[in-house]
């Protein structure tokens, strides 16, 4: 039987801050400005097709007439994991240790001034970390480095670092640095440094460009943003693999990525899911209008329906209907139609939509899009074991939605979740997402590895691919060898299969593959705490990744230990 795929749209309208550089704020309140002048703010950054890793290294001056201890932030992206800090005191560099702790706080109660302020823009994936005893008129250097998997679409790869420091930060620096190097299995067709003038390209070839941007006395006053572009070559597969020194086991990444012209697109089945509960009344509009958007692109062979809920669930049509003119009429009619009440029974909603498909014929590609905020009696183990066809759900959000809910009801149903921008137009952003979604290229994928056992494979299931959208996977493998990692499924012309050689043995410069596998893990459980709650085997189990793989959870934080060297 075919599996369906259900695509979930988280929408919430309110906006957290903007992210911003690093900073570094005195705890002493007679502090003068409170915060640490930042003289120089170099980053380096190494992109492997979608996987960069980020070096940010920074310089701060006590501009005091003496010593002062500081709190060190830094707004991490939301899908990066810090891997490394250091900090230098008395001509030493020291590495930060991970310890099962909380983070440092900013100074003051939070409540109100500059370290409540700070608090905000940081975000959920902030980093903190106390300094001690920084000298009078001395800097204090500190470097962080993270991992992140990249925004991309069919040809063009997106990177931003968060610069703007502009609400805090508005004298100039000394130093403004970037270094970019980009290497990719496809071949490069453009690069460029979107976001400041003055960029220059060091080094240029078919799959490796460098670029450079240096600005001395430049100002805080906007993200750094790159973005580099390839040749499709159909569906491809990145494969990267590190087994560190003495291990008894490596690990590996493969990226399987779209070409939307590749073998044509399966026909789908969409059941569209608004919420018009009182709660989103704001985004009853946005919604609608993404999905009068998205029946304007249905074909002939497609079928769709559409529901509404709250307190209640209201239905379209009692089945699935073709998309001719008249049923596209009376569906914008229906949506025009409907009105806000309370309550919001987002788990009613998927169970009724999960029912609206019967058998799915082979070679379809079935979707069911729902707009919420996640904030709602919704049990995804539940979801899960109600969806007997292998429905994929695909939450999309903004602001703040209950992200643990709806990633772990997207990695039990084949799913992956986006969230739209900061500041981006909610209508064009939901736009946006079912375009992306609307062009299936392979069904039920399944990566298969041949020259070494492969295992712990996260996630455990993965979504249909899309013509705009990679798939991922990461594992652990027993011995270094050579073999092949192949793509299967089904595509618009029947039974599909991508395959390329691999050496499982690549170099110390994938570590990162072992990062990513960790990454994955560590989400899965913090997941599952934040939904069911933490027993004790889960927080252990937590608590020893982070630890192992050097990776900040929840229950553990970056100390300044002074020893470390």
């Amino acid at each position: 039987m075919m599996r369906a795929t259900l695509l979930a749209f988280a929408l919430l309208l309110s906006a957290p801050a903007a992210l911003a550089d690093g900073l570094l704020l005195s705890t002493d309140p007679d502090y003068p400005g409170s915060l640490l002048r930042n003289r120089v703010t170099r980053v380096d950054v190494r992109i492997d097709g979608l996987i960069a890793q980020t070096t940010a290294y920074f310089e701060f001056v006590n501009e005091w007439d003496r010593e002062t201890d500081a709190v060190f932030s830094f707004p991490l992206p939301d899908d990066a994991r810090a891997v490394r800090m250091l900090y230098h005191y008395n001509g030493v560099v020291y590495e930060a240790v991970l310890e099962v702790r909380e983070q440092a706080t900013n100074p003051g109660t939070g409540e109100g001034g500059i370290a409540a302020e700070i608090n905000e823009y940081l975000g959920r994936n902030g980093i903190r970390m106390h300094l001690a005893s920084i000298p009078a008129g001395e800097i204090q250097a500190v470097e962080i480095t993270y991992v992140e998997t990249l925004d991309a679409d069919t040809q063009t790869v997106e990177y931003t670092y968060p610069l703007d420091t502009g609400t805090f930060v508005r004298h100039d620096l000394d130093l403004i640095e970037f270094n970019v190097e980009i290497e990719s299995n496809l071949e490069i067709q453009s690069a460029a440094i979107l976001s400041h003038a003055g960029a220059r390209t060091v080094e240029s070839g078919a799959n490796r460009v460098v670029l450079k941007y240096q600005e001395s006395k430049g100002y805080l006053a906007q993200d750094f943003e790159m973005s580099y572009s390839v040749v499709p070559d159909g569906v491809t597969l990145d494969f990267y693999s590190y087994l560190p020194t003495g291990g008894d086991h490596g690990y590996l990444t493969t990226i399987a990525r779209p070409d939307s012209l590749a073998d044509g697109a399966l026909p789908r089945q969409v059941v569209f899911v608004v919420n018009n509960s009182s709660r989103l009344s704001a985004g009853l509009g946005p919604s609608v209008a993404a999905v009068k958007h998205a029946l304007a692109a249905l074909k002939s062979e497609d079928r769709f329906n559409i529901l509404a809920y709250n307190s209640t669930v209201q239905t379209f049509r009692s089945g699935l209907v073709a998309p001719s003119a008249g049923e596209i009429a009376a569906a914008e009619a229906f949506l025009d139609g409907l009105t806000t009440r309370n309550a919001n029974e987002l788990e009613t909603a998927l169970m009724r939509a999960l029912a609206e498909f019967g058998s799915i014929p082979e070679g379809t590609s079935a979707a069911i899009l729902v707009f919420t905020d996640g904030r709602a009696s919704l049990d995804p183990q539940e979801v899960a074991v109600a969806n007997t066809q292998g429905v994929g759900i695909y939450p999309v959000g903004t602001g703040d939605v209950d992200r643990a809910r709806l990633e772990m009801l997207a990695d039990l149903n084949r799913g992956f979740v986006t969230y739209l921008g900061d500041g981006e137009n909610v209508a064009d952003g939901l736009r946006r997402v079912t375009d992306q979604i609307g062009v299936a290229v392979v069904q039920d994928p399944v990566f298969e590895f041949t020259g070494t056992e492969v295992t712990h494979i996260l996630p455990a299931q993965i979504s249909t691919l899309f013509a705009t959208r990679p798939v991922a996977v990461s594992a652990r493998y027993a011995t270094s060898a050579s073999g092949t990692v192949t793509l299967s499924g089904t595509g618009a012309s029947g039974p599909v299969a991508y395959a390329t050689d691999i050496d499982y043995a690549q170099g110390p410069e994938k570590w990162f593959a072992r990062v990513l596998w960790a990454r994955a893990a560590i989400d899965q459980l913090e997941r599952e705490i934040a939904v069911y709650g933490a027993t004790e085997a889960l927080k252990d189990s937590v608590i020893a990744l982070s630890l192992q793989y050097n990776i900040r959870s929840k229950y553990t934080a970056y100390v300044a230990d002074y020893v470390n060297v």
